[in-house]
């Protein structure tokens, strides 16, 4: 070897071990994996619809796909040292729809490169291209890309700050080449870019972390541009006696900008949080915290200063705010036993006068559970009391008890068999309207089984019942839930079905509480309003068997049905599904068929059937 060279190898070893790499990994990682899998199928599809009055449409599709993936890793030297990773695949078919043939080819690669992976300041950066053409014969050409290009790098030591750095630029189009009459290219290329940052770091016992991001999306076809912008800070710090104190600050903005409509939108967020948490013991915890959110909005016109701007467009604008304060404590004098007592005051300040708003209120509650286990049997049972204080702008107050109990019971134990039971009754006020209130009502049972080695058996019942008035309208549901599964390893069964049943006032959805700028409905009002009622219901069910260990069938059904508004609207849909998976050597095998029947709105009737084969193979070739 030439002294020159000799001393080249010397210098780049040096390097390397300077940087904690080491040099000789030949044994433990091949220098090149190659890797890949192929696939071909073909899926026949058959729809038909019958409108009422208008008559019988068909249309039947053939699928015919193709393609294969590979997927490579190599490194220079060492893979600590330099790393690389590739990947490519590619899809190619053709799809005919009632004779109209259509030609696809997606083709995609990337590329990503690792730089001293295992070092305390790794680099990252990636590179990915996708695209992708749907040829109309004797139509267009319908053609679309996306590229994006990305650079991570961190830097982590024991006793310095870390540090997180990312870039991000992606580029994505679509367009479409039309044929005839005329030749004609329509382009709608949008950008984004996202800068991130992150720096976490101890000081003086303080964990502290703070976190910035900017980026920017553009939409050169709609003339949009979304400036979006987001920081956080956080800081920790733990005391004697299992104490900690956490601050949190939020700031998010996004600015929506319309060249064509000539306007300017900024959505600004503010949040901040303060929590101290204690346990000076097993058996006793406490929480104190406070928070405040604003949200603002403007809108300016582009170009024009605010004296050239319009008198309504210079004062098109908003906010609200929102702050509360409490804390909760638990206390345990017994393990079966836990009593604890909750607090907080709020504040709002919505964007507009709104007529029974809350500004105000306080609410004071205490809770008590309890649960024992006698030998198999395990009772349990909680108590939830307290008051809710709110004030509306006019000056007018109410307040509203806050009530809710539970009580369960389970017999058994899982690993045999168990049953259980509970029911569970909680009604709390309305924060963003006077004179509103949720109740919920919650009934569960349960039964599970795993006595027989191998076999799992369940089911269970549920009904969730709500009742909620507040600003956005009065809401009645009632939901009923149903399931069994029985699960052996050569056969599972599994069944549910869910019926609701409800009922909505003609403003609800209409207006809206914070944040919304709409002036609330008093509760007056929305009790009057006649209510429309709607109901639903799905079932479903699954079987799957595995004769032996290479082949897999699985059976699917599903019912549906949806009737909204006094039936005006009602959807009905019934759906049949068989699968087959079979493993042959190193072939993989595919295939399905689905029968499906639908009714909308009783005037539009649909039908498909389908089937589909797929054949994929893995491979290893280096």
């Amino acid at each position: 070897m030439k002294p020159g060279r000799l001393k080249a190898g010397r210098g780049l070893l040096s390097a390397m071990a300077a940087a904690g790499v080491g040099v000789c990994a030949l044994g433990q990682e091949r220098p090149l994996t190659l890797n890949g899998n192929a696939f071909a199928s073909y899926s026949n599809v058959r729809s038909r619809m019958d409108t009422l009055g208008t008559g019988t449409a068909g249309m039947r599709t053939t699928d015919f796909p193709w393609g294969f993936d590979l997927n490579a890793r190599s490194y220079l030297f060492d893979p600590r040292f330099l790393s690389f990773t590739g990947e490519m695949n590619l899809l190619r078919g053709t799809l005919t729809q009632n004779g109209a043939e259509t030609k696809q080819q997606n083709l995609g690669w990337g590329l990503g490169v690792e730089f001293l992976r295992q070092s305390a300041y790794p680099l990252r950066v990636r590179y990915v291209s996708y695209n992708s053409d749907f040829l109309q014969r004797r139509l267009q050409t319908i053609t679309s890309f996306r590229k994006s290009f990305g650079v991570d790098w961190s830097y982590r030591k024991a006793g310095k700050p870390t540090v997180d750095v990312g870039y991000d630029n992606s580029q994505y189009d679509y367009g479409s080449v039309v044929s005839e009459p005329a030749s004609a290219v329509l382009r709608r290329p949008n950008r984004s870019r996202l800068l991130t940052s992150g720096v976490g770091y101890a000081w003086r016992g303080w964990q502290n972390s703070v976190r910035y991001s900017l980026g920017r999306m553009d939409d050169w076809g709609t003339q949009a541009v979304v400036d979006q912008e987001f920081a956080q800070a956080t800081t920790q710090r733990n005391f004697s006696g299992m104490r900690m104190l956490t601050l949190l600050g939020t700031y998010q903005a996004q600015e929506y900008a319309n060249q064509g409509l000539g306007l300017k939108q900024r959505f600004p967020l503010t949040n901040l949080r303060a929590e101290f948490t204690g346990r000076p013991s097993e058996k006793h915890n406490y929480q104190l915290f406070h928070e405040y959110f604003r949200s603002d909005f403007r809108t300016a016109r582009l170009g024009l200063t605010a004296a050239e701007a319009p008198a309504e467009t210079a004062a098109a604008g908003g906010g609200n705010s929102f702050q509360r304060t409490g804390g909760a404590e638990t206390y345990r004098p017994v393990p079966s036993l836990e009593v604890g007592v909750m607090a907080d005051v709020a504040r709002l300040s919505p964007w507009a006068i709104a007529t029974g708003a809350t500004s105000k209120m306080a609410n004071v509650s205490g809770r008590a559970a309890w649960h024992k286990r006698f030998w198999i049997v395990e009772p349990r049972a909680s108590v939830t009391r307290g008051i809710g204080f709110a004030a509306m702008q006019s000056g007018e107050s109410r307040q509203v008890p806050i009530t809710g109990y539970s009580a369960g019971l389970q017999v058994g134990s899982l690993s045999k068999l168990a049953l259980s039971g509970d029911y569970s009754v909680y009604r709390r006020p309305e924060i963003y309207q006077i004179g509103g209130e949720t109740t919920t009502r919650l009934t569960n049972l349960r039964l599970d089984s795993r006595a027989m080695r191998g076999l799992s058996v369940s089911a269970e019942a549920n009904r969730n019942e709500m009742d909620i008035l507040a600003a956005r309208g009065r809401e009645r549901m009632k939901v009923d839930t149903m399931s069994a599964s029985v699960i052996q390893r050569w056969v599972s069964l599994q069944g549910i079905r869910t019926v609701t049943k409800g009922e909505r006032s003609y403003l609800y959805g209409a207006v809206g509480g914070l944040g919304s700028g709409i002036v609330t409905i008093p509760v007056e009002e929305i009790l009057r309003s006649p209510l429309i009622p709607n109901r639903g219901a799905q079932t479903s069910a699954a079987m799957t068997l595995r004769p032996w260990r290479s082949l897999e069938l699985q059976g699917r059904y599903t019912q549906q049905r949806y009737v909204f508004r006094l039936g005006s609207q009602d959807s009905r849909l019934e759906q049949y599904e068989a699968f087959l998976t079979y493993r042959l050597g190193k072939f993989q095998v595919t295939a399905g068929v689905l029968h499906a029947e639908g009714v909308a709105n009783f005037t539009i009737q649909n039908n498909w059937n389908s089937y589909f084969i797929r054949v994929s193979r893995a491979f290893h070739i280096l």
